[in-house]
């Protein structure tokens, strides 16, 4: 999955449960970015949209110095 870098981003995010066997159903997400591209993105659970979140604003310098302390 490419995951854009920029400063500044803006979304629209969705969340809504399908319903499952299960009580209460399973959560979903959609994101769709606000701008010129619109590019979405569809997540099965809170943790991947989080995953791709934090992968967004983490910048480059983050990736490798990712074992070191703050």
């Amino acid at each position: 999955m490419s995951i854009p870098r920029s400063l500044t981003h803006s979304f629209l995010l969705r969340c809504w449960q399908e319903p499952t066997a299960e009580q209460g159903g399973e959560w979903r997400f959609f994101l769709q970015e606000i701008g010129e591209e619109g590019r979405q993105w569809r997540f099965r659970d809170v943790e991947a949209l989080v995953a791709f979140l934090r992968a967004m604003v983490q910048s480059p310098e983050d990736d490798e110095g990712a074992s070191a302390p703050k």
